[in-house]
This record gives structure tokens, C-alpha cells and sequence, in this order.
């Protein structure tokens, strides 16, 4: 197969592919940092693909942008995720809830690493559309962790 066939058939993409809303089960593939070109900052990007879904392709390929044009929002976004990527729960096990947030920054410019740290691991992530105060539509993901289901 050449890069040209069934060309009229491939997807468009612009920054990514972008996570329909509903509530996923996501295997994280990639994540990296990059300088927005839209919005000036820096942008936490998580890549992943799809396992279970209600409103996704499973198996798809789809990213997760977090801007640093808000700071607050952003660092809360990904320490919600890094919490999440790790399982901390701080009411079932406080302990190791602690230790991951003393560590969060740390583990955070990690998992963007040449070591890629969160490779592999599942995550839970729900997402909904909602309008800003200037009436854009954002695409608002809440991440929880994956707990595999025991027989």
C-alpha cells in the first residue's frame, strides 16, 4: 500500500485527535511538551488509545491538550491526571496519596521524558463539552484511575 492509496478516505486531523465526549478507558502511548503555537506557553500533550468507550473508536488514536495560558487551570488539570495515572486515592490509601503529591512535579516533567514513565498504563478519563465565560466551547476531561476488574 502507498502513501497515496485510499487517500480520500484518511481523517484530518488538527492538533490531534480530539476525545468525543463521554467516559473512556485509555491506554496512555505517548506524552511529550511542546510551545503552543496558537496561544504562546507551553502545552502538556497526552497521547492514547481507546479501550473501552460510549462514544469513542475503540482502538483510536486521540490526544489530550492541556495549555499553560491558564496556570492554575493547567497545573490542576495535570495533577488530576498524574494522580489519577498512579492510582493515588486519597481516601483509600492516604499514604501513598501523599507521596504522589509531594512528588508531582517531578513525576509530571518524567512522563514527558525520554523514558515516557506512564507508558502502558490505564486510566480512566470522563470528558464533557462546556462553554467558557467568552462563550468557546472547551472539551473538560476529568481523570480518575483504572481499577481492573477482579472475578
Amino acid at each position: 500500500m502507498g502513501i497515496f492509496d485510499n487517500l480520500k478516505e484518511a481523517k484530518v486531523f488538527e492538533n490531534g485527535r480530539k476525545l468525543p465526549p463521554g467516559d473512556h478507558v485509555v491506554t496512555i502511548d505517548k506524552i511529550l511538551m511542546s510551545k503552543s503555537a496558537r496561544f504562546g506557553g507551553d502545552q502538556y500533550i497526552v497521547e492514547f488509545l481507546v479501550n473501552q468507550t460510549t462514544s469513542a473508536e475503540i482502538g483510536g488514536r486521540y490526544s489530550w491538550v492541556q495549555s499553560s495560558r491558564d496556570l492554575n487551570s493547567a497545573q490542576g488539570a495535570i495533577k488530576q491526571f498524574v494522580l489519577a495515572v498512579l492510582k493515588a486515592d486519597k481516601d483509600k490509601a492516604p499514604e501513598h496519596y501523599s507521596q504522589v503529591v509531594e512528588q508531582c512535579e517531578a513525576l509530571a516533567v518524567a512522563s514527558c521524558g525520554n523514558d515516557q514513565i506512564f507508558k502502558g498504563q490505564k486510566v480512566r478519563v470522563s470528558n464533557q463539552i462546556v462553554k467558557t465565560k467568552s462563550n468557546y466551547d472547551f472539551n473538560r476531561h476529568n481523570w480518575t484511575p483504572y481499577v481492573e476488574a477482579t472475578a
